[in-house]
């Protein structure tokens, strides 16, 4: 619930995806799984696990195609992930992961509620396109220095990127319309994270129950980039830019920093009572580095840059405390009061200036 502060500034429950591992029993097993449905869809699996001595391995490929339910909606993507982990000894283990993600889709764009109610599965759009590169780190260490109490610190990174091209006027203006007055709008983002998050968890008795203290860091460091203004002619995927110094756009650098300790404890009361109380202190710098660019329309010759940069630092305290309480085996009621904060987006930290402009001009 909310009064789980380890999991940072965040209301409500959580999602814990845990990636499958190879068969302990079997020094290699494969699988193999081909689907096929409808609209061109094709998928393909491929796995690789097993258990060597100490070591554990699992590997997998996915590959999928698909045409799409309306025209000019196609999917092409595939998936790789490998994860090794190693137990030193019944004490000490290190694991170690990588995915990669890779997909392009074409997007049939949006519809006026008269054309949906005309045709659903028509589509405006033949241009407009969306890429996706995700490249996903993370590196474990877990130790247990006792039957009460463990160690877990986790390295992670990320280096990705997230590519949009297409038009994005109003839809009721259809792509020939646009054709003669516009070239389709490009925003490419690169995604360059690390971090680490380590926690230490020592379980204790209270009374006749066990309760459990939790104290822990983390670190996160981030370097992303966006770049916008005006893309190829024509409807091909092409997430190229055009001469850069003579049309309007923007580029931003959005460095960030997050440091923050954290400390819960979930007091056992009895085997039908718990309390969980946690503390969370946030350190937060974002900023923005970049500049956009205008073309008068009076005189496309003109092209004036305005550099901008923001620089935002924050120090937040939260706190939070949960409840829970079984009546029966099978019913379980909890209560949470917990102290959030707004964050800070990508958008509130440069200028949009030049595409109002733009689009109004046009």
């Amino acid at each position: 619930g909310a009064a789980s502060l380890q999991y940072g500034p965040q209301f409500g429950g959580m999602l814990n995806f845990i990636m499958k591992t190879g068969n302990p029993d079997k020094k290699a097993e494969l699988t193999l799984r081909q689907s096929i449905g409808s609209y061109n869809l094709s998928n393909s699996f491929v796995s690789l696990g097993g258990q060597i001595k100490k070591t554990n391995y699992y590997v997998f490929g996915q590959y999928k195609t698909s045409g799409g339910w309306r025209p000019n909606s196609s999917l092409d993507s595939y998936t790789i992930y490998g994860g090794i982990e190693h137990q030193f000894n019944e004490f000490t283990s290190l694991k170690l992961e990588f995915t990669r993600l890779h997909y392009t889709a074409q997007q049939p764009g949006g519809l006026t509620d008269i054309q949906f109610e005309e045709d659903p599965s028509q589509s405006n759009r033949s241009g407009n396109w969306f890429q996706v590169n995700w490249n996903v780190f993370a590196l474990r260490f877990e130790h247990k220095f006792s039957t009460n109490t463990e160690i877990s610190s986790q390295f992670f990174g990320l280096y990705a990127q997230r590519n949009a091209l297409g038009y994005l006027q109003n839809i009721s203006f259809s792509e020939d319309q646009l054709e003669q007055v516009v070239n389709r709008d490009l925003i490419l983002s690169t995604f360059k994270n690390f971090g680490n998050e380590t926690k230490i968890l020592h379980r204790y008795k209270l009374k006749n129950t066990i309760s459990a203290l939790l104290f822990g860091t983390r670190y996160y460091q981030g370097f992303t980039e966006k770049d916008q203004g005006f893309g190829p002619d024509g409807r091909n995927e092409d997430f190229t830019f055009n001469d850069r110094t003579t049309e309007a756009g923007s580029f931003y650098d959005f460095p960030s920093q997050n440091a923050s300790v954290f400390i819960e404890n979930i007091f056992q009361i009895n085997t039908l009572w718990s309390v969980t109380p946690g503390v969370r202190y946030e350190y937060i710098n974002t900023e923005s580095k970049g500049f956009y660019q205008l073309q008068h329309p009076n005189n496309p010759d003109s092209i004036v840059k305005y550099d901008n940069a923001k620089n935002l630092k924050r120090s937040v305290w939260l706190y939070g405390i949960g409840t829970s309480f079984k009546l029966t085996e099978f019913i379980e009621t909890y209560a949470n009061f917990s102290k959030n904060y707004r964050a800070v987006n990508f958008n509130d930290l440069y200028t949009k200036v030049w595409q109002i402009l733009t689009n109004i001009f046009y």
